[in-house]
C-alpha cells in the first residue's frame, strides 16, 4: 500500500481505476474469490448462515479516504503508546441511503452517529456482525428486504470505557490532559463494541449486502 511509509499506492487487489484521485469505485466481488470468502467467513462468524444469506459483498475503493486513514493510522502509532495504532476489522450497520456518502466521505459523526450515544457520541463499530450491527436499529431493510453494513478497518488506537456524556475521549492518564484516548468501548476488557471519534480513523472497506434466508 505504501513503500517505505512514503506516497500510498491503490492495494494491489484493487481494480484498475481511471483516475484513483478523483473517483470512487465500488467493485463487486466474485462469490468464488478468496477474498469474498474471507469477509463472508468474518461475518457468518456471529450470523449463521442458516439465517442470513449473503446477496453481495463489493469492495469500496477509494484512494483519497485511504489516504486520509492511513495518515491518521500512522500518527497513533507514532506516538509509541502501549497499544500504537491498534488497527481492528469492525462491522458497523446502515441504512441503504447512507451508502453513497460513506463510500465517498468515508465515515462521519454528522451521519453516522445517530442511532447510538450509550457509550459516547461518536460513531459505533462492532467486533461481529451480531448481535449489533444486524439489528433493524442499525441495518433497516430496504424495500426489497436487503440490509447492508461495512467492514471497515479502524485505528482504535488507545481506548477507555465510554459514557453518554461523552463527545470526545478523556484524556488518557500522563499527558497531561493534551492527549485524548482514541476511541471509547463498552467493555475495556472484552469489547464488543468501538466507538471512533476522528472521521478519518476508519475506512469502509467492504460493503456486504444481506438478507434473511
Amino acid at each position: 500500500m505504501a513503500a517505505g511509509g512514503g506516497v500510498i499506492q491503490p492495494p494491489a487487489s484493487w481494480s484498475a481505476m481511471p483516475s484513483p484521485w478523483q473517483d470512487v469505485q465500488v467493485v463487486e466481488l466474485e462469490a468464488s474469490a478468496a477474498e469474498f470468502k474471507e469477509v463472508a467467513d468474518l461475518f457468518h462468524a456471529t450470523c449463521s448462515r442458516g439465517r442470513w444469506h449473503i446477496a453481495k459483498i463489493k469492495r469500496v475503493q477509494n484512494l483519497h479516504q485511504l489516504y486520509l486513514y492511513e495518515t491518521h493510522k500512522r500518527a497513533i502509532a507514532a506516538r509509541k503508546r502501549p497499544s500504537g495504532a491498534n488497527e481492528k476489522r469492525l462491522f458497523h450497520g446502515t441504512a441503504k441511503g447512507a451508502m453513497p456518502k460513506i463510500n465517498r466521505n468515508s465515515f462521519n459523526r454528522s451521519y453516522c452517529g445517530k442511532n447510538a450515544t450509550v457509550y459516547g457520541e461518536g460513531v459505533y463499530f462492532a467486533v461481529g456482525a451480531a448481535p449489533w450491527s444486524i439489528r433493524d436499529t442499525y441495518s433497516p431493510p430496504d424495500d426489497q428486504g436487503f440490509k447492508y453494513m461495512y467492514l471497515a478497518r479502524v485505528a482504535v488506537g488507545e481506548f477507555c470505557e465510554g459514557d453518554s456524556s461523552m463527545r470526545v475521549p478523556p484524556a488518557q492518564p500522563g499527558t497531561d490532559d493534551l492527549l485524548p484516548y482514541d476511541a471509547t468501548v463498552d467493555n475495556v476488557r472484552e469489547p464488543e463494541m468501538y466507538v471512533a471519534y476522528h472521521d478519518a480513523q476508519a475506512y469502509p472497506e467492504y460493503l456486504v449486502t444481506i438478507r434473511r434466508a
